[in-house]
């Protein structure tokens, strides 16, 4: 399926977690764009050039573009609440990996299911795989990334009175450790945090799930005590706030 395809894209979510170097080899390899979910937003180094960004309303304009194009989409470890409206229109072949069976086809009808740990799953294709062929539909995915990022990048480079979120977050990035915490609350903060937040693997960080949880940035904070004795830098966009 991999092969027939033109359009593969990876769908990774928080399964991958601790495994994104190696889905950024098995990217390149096989010439497959990857997007994630928002919750898996730090999982995989922002820094690669064929990650796309987070899926659905909250992520990037190429990340949903490029998604949306697909012929072949492999979610690796994703079980991303609000998929079934993102995937609904589109008749991609879908491949599911999970760990927990009980997940299959509980977004999209999978007409192939694998039934493994992200990154085990990741390692084992890593192995059997060859290395595909440059491809076009790869290098115009990197393309409206950066293109994307351009714009994320002037928005935030503004200079505005009174200030505004994306400024601010740029402000934060510079400020936060490497191993910052953040606790990010609902609303705009959800959508502002995913698009500019810098998160990596070193960061630790939580949001309301379903992104409808009002206050869910105040208990995420409570933790500040402990991550100021370990030297880790807590940070919580309660209300930063966009007009956009």
């Amino acid at each position: 399926m991999i092969k027939a395809a033109k359009r593969p894209v990876i769908n990774v979510g928080q399964g991958i977690k601790g495994g994104g170097e190696r889905l950024v080899e098995l990217s390149r390899k096989l010439q497959i764009p990857l997007v994630t979910s928002s919750l898996a937003t730090g999982e995989v180094d922002p820094h690669y050039e064929a990650n796309l960004g987070a899926l659905g309303r909250l992520g990037s304009k190429a990340a949903n573009e490029i998604f949306g194009s697909a012929d072949l989409a492999i979610s690796i470890g994703a079980d991303f609440p609000f998929a079934r409206v993102v995937f609904e229109a589109r008749p991609f072949k879908f491949i599911q990996v999970d760990i927990d069976r009980s997940k299959f086809g509980r977004r999209h009808h999978a007409d192939l299911a694998v039934w493994s740990d992200a990154t085990a799953f990741v390692d084992k294709l890593l192995e059997r795989s060859e290395p595909a062929a440059p491809s076009a539909f790869f290098e115009a995915a990197i393309a409206d990334s950066k293109e994307w990022e351009g714009y994320l990048q002037k928005r935030a480079d503004r200079d505005t009175d009174p200030l505004e979120a994306e400024p601010l977050y740029k402000a934060i990035n510079a400020a936060a450790d490497d191993n910052a915490a953040f606790a990010v609350d609902v609303g705009d903060n959800s959508i502002n945090a995913i698009r500019y937040l810098h998160l990596t693997p070193k960061n630790k960080w939580t949001i309301s799930a379903l992104f409808a949880s009002m206050g869910t940035a105040l208990p995420g904070a409570l933790p500040r005590n402990w991550t100021s004795r370990t030297g880790r830098y807590s940070v919580s966009p309660a209300m930063v706030r966009s007009p956009w």
